[in-house]
């Protein structure tokens, strides 16, 4: 029916368009959302909760106040989890809080699709940005590990929409005072945002006094302030912790104690804090940041506790999706031609704001995948502007500068050569694949045989050796050992040790002790405890009951992390003669 002979408001109309295509984005995030779902419930992921070392049992820990082994304290992540614990229990926390936090991930692709409407009111333009958000493969993928990103992304962006949901209302009470709390829960926690809540209530106040509104704006300030105190006085009352956002001030001096040139592909550990005053320390914070600005617009993902170039290629649902490579060149491209083209100055603007006042205090410590991913909202409203300035008019004109933009930032973004694969992900894929259980299974020593064959590392390599002798296959243990002392990447003090143990089992103390004599002690680390007592047993084997004697009562004054100590204790009573107690396995 034309609009001549319709007689519905053209304001209704425009709502109803809106409302279509943000359904259309709902529903896309959703499919995509469950196909993930479905793979991830047969995948080794849904067991990385159980991996040591990457963060997650640490997270599920801090959410577990109703065990009383930690005290509350406010962040988005721990409340879900403790309500999921009050309303549910613990049995199926991993697969609950996967559920809410793809229907997170679902409302953040609406809720970029809205700010997009709200910043052109193009119907094409908000299904485009929507869709780059719903099908982004990085955030997926951290929607189902239990780490707090996605949380993270999705309270930034509603603090986004809700800024400018409140400009298309005037800044009326309700609305500023909604935008004000957005603003106020997207910055407690992990303080990520908390330049970007400064930078927004400038922008609302900039927004307001071209209306004549300015006084409104103090409703926003009220509402970030009012959240602001309620977490404060949550945290008081049940930690004693004043303030709602987590000290990281001693971890970034921390990292930035080492000069910002010895950044690495992967973060490295970082170096000791120096002693210096709390002015000089934030001086070196900021200068190092402003010089990891540019890796933020480096397409390439940089892997921490997840590796997304690895889980994509174990989790091929993934390789469905957007990844970095593809977004971060058009991201770029987008920013550079709101410059030039000056939108910057107008609607672009809030986006540039946000961009760079996330990307500031992430680039304070390592501008890695997982801390990167919050700009997502930024990166795909980028992409898309970049698409529409190129098919602006003069189209002749701006089309083959938005080519020759676009052209640059793949320039500097050139497809990878080889994988980024990390051994310690072949690790935490290994030990994910062999729980709950924690038993060793033929697909996670095929695991391990891989790592170790394209890396040679001392991870994969220690982890394929024990379970080797675990499992009691000596010979592939021998081989492996043979196989990694000549290439020096292994700890040879390791590998005899663990080559002594397997001639022990074999029946020759005489090559054991001839493999332990190699041994250096210092560089076994919590083993030495061990280390001692295979010496003793080795020369008790061959008869020198006087320096097995001595080696136990050695092995006792180590430390001991493994509770070898009434072993120890009960084998140097069998030799000097005295019952032995029983000893608890």
């Amino acid at each position: 029916m034309s609009q001549q002979t319709d007689n519905t408001p053209p304001r209704r109309l425009a709502a109803g368009r809106e409302w279509r295509t943000l359904g259309v984005v709902a529903a896309a995030a959703l499919a995509v959302r469950a196909v993930l779902f479905i793979g991830w419930l047969s995948s080794p992921l849904r067991n990385f909760h159980l991996v040591p070392g990457l963060d997650m049992q640490s997270l599920l820990r801090y959410g577990a106040w109703d065990t009383g082994a930690v005290r509350p304290l406010f962040s988005l992540h721990r409340v879900l989890i403790a309500s999921i614990r009050l309303c549910c229990g613990a049995e199926h926390l991993v697969e609950t809080l996967a559920v809410i936090q793809l229907l997170c991930g679902t409302a953040t692709a609406v809720l970029t699709a809205y700010a997009a409407f709200r910043l052109w009111g193009r119907r094409r333009a908000a299904l485009a940005a929507g869709l780059i958000a719903a099908f982004y493969a990085p955030a997926a993928m951290y929607e189902l590990s239990m780490l707090q990103e996605t949380l993270q992304l999705f309270a930034f962006t509603a603090s986004l929409a809700g800024i400018l949901r409140a400009r298309k209302h005037g800044f009326s009470l309700s609305y500023a005072l909604t935008a004000g709390a957005l603003l106020g829960l997207a910055s407690c926690g992990r303080p990520t945002a908390l330049l970007w809540v400064f930078a927004a209530l400038a922008w609302c106040g900039y927004a307001a006094w071209r209306r004549g509104r300015l006084r409104r704006v103090g409703a926003v300030a009220g509402g970030v302030l009012a959240v602001w105190v309620l977490v404060s006085a949550f945290n008081w009352h049940f930690s004693e912790y004043y303030g709602p956002f987590f000290n990281v001030f001693g971890y970034s001096a921390t990292v930035n104690a080492a000069a910002p040139a010895a950044d690495q592909a992967v973060a490295a550990a970082p170096a000791p804090a120096v002693n210096s005053s709390p002015v000089a320390v934030l001086f070196r914070i900021g200068v190092n940041a402003l010089s990891r600005l540019p890796n933020v617009f480096l397409a390439h993902e940089i892997p921490d506790n997840l590796n997304y170039y690895f889980i994509r290629d174990y989790f091929p649902e993934l390789k469905l999706l957007i990844g970095p490579g593809l977004l971060v060149p058009f991201a770029l491209a987008g920013m550079v031609l709101a410059v030039v083209s000056g939108r910057f100055l107008k609607r672009d603007g809030v986006i540039l704001l946000a961009l760079f006042s996330l990307a500031l205090p992430i680039c304070a410590n390592h501008p890695m995948g997982r801390y990167r991913l919050i700009l997502l909202a930024p990166f795909a409203l980028l992409a898309v502007e970049a698409v529409r300035i190129g098919f602006s008019r003069p189209r002749r004109r701006w089309g083959v500068i938005a080519v020759a933009v676009l052209a640059g930032a793949f320039l500097i973004n050139p497809i990878p050569k080889g994988r980024f694969w990390r051994s310690s992900d072949f690790v935490a894929w290994a030990l994910a694949l062999e729980q709950p259980g924690g038993r060793v299974n033929a697909e996670s020593l095929a695991t391990l045989v891989e790592g170790y064959r394209l890396s040679g590392s001392e991870s994969t390599a220690m982890n394929l050796l024990i379970r080797l002798i675990e499992l009691r296959e000596y010979d592939a243990a021998e081989r492996l050992i043979a196989d990694a002392l000549p290439g020096g990447r292994v700890n040879p003090s390791l590998l005899r040790y663990y080559g002594a143990m397997l001639e022990l089992e074999r029946g020759d103390p005489a090559g054991a002790e001839v493999l332990l004599r190699q041994v250096e002690p210092a560089r076994l680390d919590d083993l030495s405890v061990k280390y001692y007592f295979l010496c003793a047993e080795t020369a008790l084997r061959q008869g020198k009951r006087d320096e097995a004697r001595q080696l136990y009562r050695r092995a006792l004054a180590e430390p001991d992390f493994f509770g070898f100590r009434p072993m120890i204790e009960a084998a140097l009573r069998k030799l000097d003669g005295s019952p032995a107690e029983p000893v608890e396995e």
